[in-house]
């Protein structure tokens, strides 16, 4: 198992396959932008467009929507002619509601207002007449590449993510997956096998958690004949069944303590040492591993070993939750939705609209799907999709309070039309006090969490929905040596520049060789 890195991205990106490959020349670059997030038209959801300097007008016959279908005004005839107003300036923008019925993030919006930064990168949740929801945020642009790598979705960030796995895919190096529950770390994991140079090999998959500790050695490194009882013949264990591709290990932090060093060994050497054996076998696997625990943490715990957690993290990939991809979530839904209508029996229900013009599921029901903070992630919205569709199915209109489920779900607050001040009884600072901790703090995470009197996961958070802010891992080597070279590397002067800590980033240029 080689842990050599190309020199530059031109080198990785000739060794990818083409679907790999066109992920990492795909543009990443985002704009201030409007999504259909519902419509009694399901195939109009995340229909895009974007806003440009100046006033957009909105309306049932105003301003083009981007999808597959080609581009169409929102055209739902039960929406007014007359238009609210979005002017778009600097890094924000002022709804202008004039004279129609608009609720914006849960609210009523009565007279203009102005949505900044930190708002779009949010999200700005927007109900129409109680008939169209629209996102006000950022969208990427370039051509769609939604569900490409088996992983759904068109936001920021899930492009993002796919430029990561293209990049990782081509170094035959070890993986480490990190992300909250339900995020989908086993797609990610699949996506960078399939994308990968060791496509045609085999994959495996192996759930440390599900694992006896009694029998992980024997499970994991194989073992004699004779090695113990009901060892009936030798085994080659699950390193040696994934010979020649892919062996991925869910839940790496259950590894037991005496497994590690062993494990340690194989990643190093590429031998592994079968229970009862007498000598060791060489293996030729690459090794991907998730967690969504913090491994740092258990190192300070005595029960994990340091050495092992920088071997495992060759290569670091996050996946972001699911609310850092607000954009994601109507699509997803629509998708998730004619699954479990599928399985009702009922495949057509989602289309055509109903010619009364009764929309089966409530704006609001969506709203509050938009602005809900998933902690389950995208596990959780496959569930409220199901509930959602077996609501339907037993009656003509769901509604929020018709679903416990969902009538319970914690959404998020509606930005504050005005900076706060914090104190220790006030909840997370805001993004734009988070930002200009980072700021000043020449990006530490741990001075900027100090700083606010809140606790560093909130800083983490808002850098993962941030499509401005990146991780110093995630900041490709070509990028870094084309900044370590303007500024002659003086590290103080590449933190300012590209936005990471001083210590992240001495900590990126040990990876990247001959820096």
């Amino acid at each position: 198992m080689s842990a050599d890195e190309p020199a530059d991205l031109d080198t990785l990106t000739r060794s990818l396959p083409d679907t790999a490959r066109s992920q990492v020349a795909a543009a990443s670059d985002c704009a201030v932008g409007l999504t259909i997030a519902w419509h009694a038209e399901a195939a109009r959801v995340g229909d895009r467009c974007v806003l440009r300097p100046g006033t957009t007008e909105v309306s049932r016959t105003l301003t083009a929507f981007a999808g597959p279908g080609g581009e169409a005004p929102i055209g739902d005839r039960y929406l007014s002619r007359s238009p609210i107003a979005l002017t778009r300036v600097g890094d924000g923008v002022t709804i202008d509601p004039r004279d129609q019925a608009v609720i914006v993030d849960g609210a009523p919006l009565a007279a203009p207002r102005r949505f900044d930064r930190d708002a779009l990168d949010r999200g700005v949740v927007i109900e129409l007449a109680s008939r169209v929801l629209l996102l006000l945020g950022w969208v990427p642009t370039g051509a769609p590449d939604s569900d490409a790598l088996g992983l759904r979705g068109d936001s920021v960030a899930i492009r993002r993510l796919r430029r990561e796995i293209g990049r990782a895919a081509a170094i035959d190096a070890a993986v480490l997956i990190r992300g909250e529950s339900g995020t989908g770390k086993e797609l990610v994991a699949a996506a960078l096998h399939t994308a990968g140079p060791r496509a045609r090999g085999p994959y495996r998959v192996v759930n440390m958690a599900a694992i006896p500790p009694s029998t992980a050695a024997a499970q994991l490194f194989g073992h004699a004949r004779g090695a113990f009882t009901g060892a009936d013949t030798d085994s080659v264990g699950y390193f040696g069944d994934a010979a020649g591709g892919t062996l991925f290990l869910d839940e790496i932090g259950e590894l037991p303590a005496e497994l590690q060093p062993m494990l340690l060994r194989a990643l190093e050497s590429g031998e592994i040492q079968p229970v009862g054996a007498r000598r060791t076998r060489r293996v030729d696997v690459r090794l991907v591993t998730a967690t969504d625990a913090s491994l740092e943490a258990a190192v300070d715990a005595g029960t994990f070993r340091l050495p092992l957690l920088y071997r495992l993290a060759g290569v670091e990939i996050r996946v972001p939750t699911l609310r850092a991809r607000r954009d994601d979530i109507p699509r997803l839904l629509v998708h998730f939705l004619h699954a479990a209508f599928e399985a009702i029996g009922a495949p057509d229900r989602l289309d055509p609209p109903p010619a009364d013009g009764v929309m089966w599921l409530g704006v609001d029901v969506v709203a509050a799907l938009v602005r809900h903070r998933w902690p389950g992630n995208v596990r959780e919205l496959i569930n409220a999709a199901r509930q959602i569709a077996l609501a339907a199915h037993a009656r003509r209109r769901v509604r929020l309070a018709e679903i416990p489920a969902l009538a319970r779900m914690e959404t998020s607050p509606a930005p504050a039309p005005a900076s706060r001040t914090v104190d220790a009884d006030a909840g997370p600072p805001s993004d734009a006090e988070m930002l200009a901790a980072l700021e000043e703090h020449r990006w530490s995470v741990n001075a900027a969490a100090r700083a606010l009197g809140t606790a560093k996961i909130n800083v983490y958070r808002y850098i993962d929905r941030s499509p401005r802010l990146r991780k110093a891992g995630e900041i490709p080597d070509d990028e870094v040596r084309a900044v370590h070279a303007a500024c002659g590397g003086d590290l103080d002067a590449m933190s300012a520049r590209l936005e990471v800590s001083r210590r992240a980033l001495t900590y990126r240029l040990k990876q990247i060789e001959g820096l």
